[in-house]
């Protein structure tokens, strides 16, 4: 299956094949319009368009030894995740027949959200507030890498072996259950 086949298979109505049946010029331009709404940033080295890289350092500051530089997000269903985690995401859903979108959330974090998020759940300290749920700051974090996302509602049953055994690593192992990461635990 190519990339773009296995990568690109929305759920909502086919805009793809109403581009082609034409309808004008002004017409052609609304749909593709649609389309890049439907599926989002294409991504790309460097990050994706419209990535902020602010605050990665070239050589990579974080546990990983992930270049930000490489980088290849893409968005799909509202969620922006390194292409192949998103990949990943999408094979579940056609193997399981679920509507595993429905449970992502959270994908693609700026180091610079990562950093208020982080500030938002430490106190001055370093002590995690009462109640939060931890949060790596900023080139810390698998989210500034888009290998991550946080699910809206508990991931149980099939779709939870699935992950597990396709390359996912739940984040309950550092109190943080809501967390998935592609590829590695953190």
């Amino acid at each position: 299956m190519s990339y773009l086949s296995d990568l690109a298979q929305p759920e909502e109505p086919d805009l793809l094949s109403q581009l082609v049946q034409g309808g004008g010029a002004q017409d052609m331009l609304s749909k593709i319009a649609q389309i890049t709404a439907l599926f989002g940033d294409q991504g790309g080295g460097g990050g994706g368009a419209g990535t902020d890289m602010s605050g990665f350092s070239s050589g990579g500051d974080n546990p990983w030894g992930i270049d930000p530089n490489g980088m290849d997000l893409v968005t799909r269903h509202g969620t922006t995740l390194d292409q192949n985690a998103m990949r990943s995401l999408q094979q579940a859903r056609r193997a399981l027949g679920l509507p595993v979108f429905q449970f992502v959330g959270g994908g693609y974090r700026s180091p610079a959200a990562s950093a208020a998020l982080h500030d938002q759940r430490y106190d001055a300290n370093g002590n995690l507030r009462p109640g939060m749920l931890p949060a790596a700051d900023a080139g810390q974090s698998m989210h500034n890498y888009g290998l991550a996302f946080d699910s809206s509602q508990a991931i149980t049953g099939a779709l939870r072996r699935w992950l597990l055994n396709n390359g996912w690593f739940n984040g309950a192992s550092f109190g943080d259950p809501p967390h998935w990461s592609y590829g590695r635990s953190g």
